[in-house]
């Protein structure tokens, strides 16, 4: 019986893939997913996943001394950050957080149509701001992280503008916030007019299922 079962699975996964090849479809956003599926939709928004990204709105006042730059950095309610070793200063105005909340946040800014990653992350764990991922042996204050498309995985599409350079995106940078429901489930638009099925993870061969699902998991817990 577990053969039989296993072989349905795979031939399932094999439809599926083969219809999402075959016919094209059309990325929709969360607001269509919602109209038929109110409460799951629901409670996905409450999820880590779904609240991974979006625009800056109050965030916690703040200041810490990072020991081995030696650079003193000052942050407001308001989404701006500076920083100071003199004779040096510089700050930034963010735009976009990343991260899931219950972790911690990053920040991104702009800079025309590049986009920037800040050097400072609010940690929720220790209720404190310090320097961001990667940051921590930095000699002198990096305001110079290009944000790269693979770093944008986390929603459904990134929209990269400038061919040739790995950081320009419009604003704002993605359609949806967080992880969307299309990224795991697949574009749904032949599904909304009654053409074809969702990708359902959980009906999937567990090895298609974790490609469905793991760049999307881990994105969102990146922090």
């Amino acid at each position: 019986m577990r053969r039989l079962a296993r072989g349905r699975t795979k031939t399932l996964t094999v439809r599926v893939v083969l219809l999402l090849l075959a016919i094209p479809a059309l990325f929709v956003g969360n607001q269509a997913c919602s109209r038929c599926h109110a409460e799951i939709a629901g409670s996905y928004g409450t999820t880590p996943m779904s609240i991974s990204s979006g625009r800056v709105s109050n965030v916690a006042n703040g200041s810490f001394r990072h020991a081995p730059s030696g650079v003193q950095y000052e942050i407001d309610g308001r989404g701006w950050s500076g920083s100071r070793k003199a004779p040096h200063t510089a700050s930034g105005s963010w735009s976009i957080t990343w991260g899931p909340a219950p972790r911690g946040r990053s920040f991104l800014f702009r800079n025309g149509s590049f986009l920037f990653e800040a050097p400072v992350t609010w940690y929720t764990r220790n209720n404190a701001w310090d320097v961001s991922p990667g940051y921590e042996s930095d000699r002198v204050s990096r305001w110079n992280r290009a944000v790269e498309p693979s770093c944008l995985q986390l929603p459904c599409k990134p929209t990269a503008v400038a061919a040739g350079d790995a950081n320009a995106y419009r604003d704002p940078p993605f359609e949806e916030n967080g992880v969307s429901c299309e990224r795991c489930h697949g574009p749904g638009s032949l599904h909304i007019e009654g053409k074809g099925a969702m990708v359902n993870p959980a009906k999937l061969a567990p090895a298609a299922a974790i490609r469905s699902v793991r760049s999307a998991i881990f994105q969102a817990m990146r922090v």
